[in-house]
């Protein structure tokens, strides 16, 4: 998909830019429903508000946004963590990596750069959160 983006925008006679976002999505399995409520647990604590005010409280979807590590570049990370519906007991991770052009339309190619150059440490970011994921449901109680 990068090299159709990056062939399309090269075709362009007049490039206007203004964001980028890289997204990914996937679904992964958890061994079992112990590791896997330990994943919603974690990240949506139950004691404290649900149980006050619902029988069986369990994570829907809980999304996560914070300011870039490589504070260089400007934009955001957004995470959102679900239980899967394609894998049983799974979870779904959706990441988007979004890039704001420092001055919009200054420079048309900027944006361009920034998917060639952030494309594999993308992933590996959204590498690093499904490992700390699995991890969470290998951690026993």
């Amino acid at each position: 998909m990068r090299d159709f983006v990056l062939a399309y925008c090269d075709a362009l006679t007049n490039k206007s830019f203004t964001a980028l976002g890289i997204n990914h999505s996937l679904h992964f399995g958890i061994a079992d429903e112990q590791g896997w409520h330990k994943i919603g647990n974690t990240l949506v604590p139950k004691d404290h508000v649900w149980s006050a005010t619902m029988t069986a409280p369990g994570m829907a979807s809980v999304a996560v946004q914070g300011k870039r590590l490589d504070s260089d570049l400007l934009g955001a990370l957004t995470v959102r963590v679900e239980p899967s519906v394609r894998v049983k007991p799974g979870v779904y991770v959706n990441m988007n990596d979004h890039f704001d052009a420092p001055v919009p339309n200054e420079d048309p190619d900027f944006l361009i750069g920034v998917l060639e150059d952030q494309w594999d440490s993308s992933k590996a970011r959204l590498d690093r959160i499904v490992a700390d994921l699995k991890g969470l449901a290998d951690v026993v109680n």
